[in-house]
């Protein structure tokens, strides 16, 4: 477990070491510190964000770059306003289409009629 590197051997002294989170932070006596469910809830912060790291990370549509998908980011999922011009352009000049079913290519076919 990387998260654990220099941080001491105990899961607890890993969430107080990464997150700054201490016993008495928390609404709970000192005696329960490390216990159960203090270990669980620092297990679960340290999993949560590495799930959400792993999920910002994407790469720009137009030039492959890697990007982060942040509130900061005000291109998102592109990299820069030139690659979201870029792709937009692409799809002015219908180099860029949504492919149709098969059966629905040739035209919408519209209610048949009846001779009655």
């Amino acid at each position: 477990m990387t998260w654990l590197k220099g941080t001491g051997s105990s899961i607890t002294d890993a969430c107080v070491d990464t997150y700054g989170h201490r016993p008495w932070d928390f609404a709970s006596p000192p005696y329960l510190e490390k216990t159960r469910s203090y270990i669980a809830y620092c297990k679960a912060i340290l999993r949560t964000k590495a799930v959400v790291k792993n999920l910002e990370k994407i790469t720009c549509p137009t030039c492959g770059k890697q990007n982060t998908w942040r509130p900061e980011n005000a291109f998102r999922p592109f990299c820069s306003e030139r690659c979201r011009l870029i792709d937009l352009g692409e799809w002015a000049s219908e180099n860029r289409k949504i492919a149709a079913d098969p059966d629905e290519s040739e035209g919408v076919a519209g209610p048949e009629e009846s001779d009655d």
